[in-house]
């Protein structure tokens, strides 16, 4: 499957009401990078880790999950377990700082989320 180019960057109104969901948790807008993945435009809802099974019941149709790799109140392993148990099946976009191995990273999370697409997007620092 080709992958397009996500833009995580809200739309206009009737874009944002019409296109794919971006759950989003633990970054803000500036956190935010451009990542592979199969919509072209995005609707982002950010919201706290004590919403997500809130989140996925209320918008079954997300097209993506979103979050840091750590964060101050939860770390990827927390939100793919929580993903796995919940049954989801939408892609997982894990924000990282450079790692000497990500593919460690991203076995352990496909482990703990079988059915989910885990990518890991690295941020390059300047």
């Amino acid at each position: 499957m080709a992958f397009k180019h996500l833009n995580l960057r809200p739309g206009t109104s009737n874009e944002a009401a019409s296109g794919p969901v971006a759950l989003v948790f633990g970054l803000s807008e500036d956190q935010l990078p451009d990542i592979p993945e199969r919509a072209e435009i995005c609707r982002i809802e950010r919201l706290p880790f004590a919403f997500l099974h809130a989140a996925l019941a209320s918008v079954p149709f997300a097209e993506c999950v979103v979050t840091p790799l750590m964060s101050d109140q939860f770390d990827a392993s927390d939100m793919a377990r929580e993903l796995g148990l919940s049954g989801w099946r939408g892609s997982y976009v894990v924000v990282t700082p450079p790692l000497p191995r990500p593919e460690v990273v991203r076995n352990e999370l496909r482990a703990l989320c079988p059915r989910v697409q885990v990518t890991l997007v690295c941020l390059a620092r300047h």
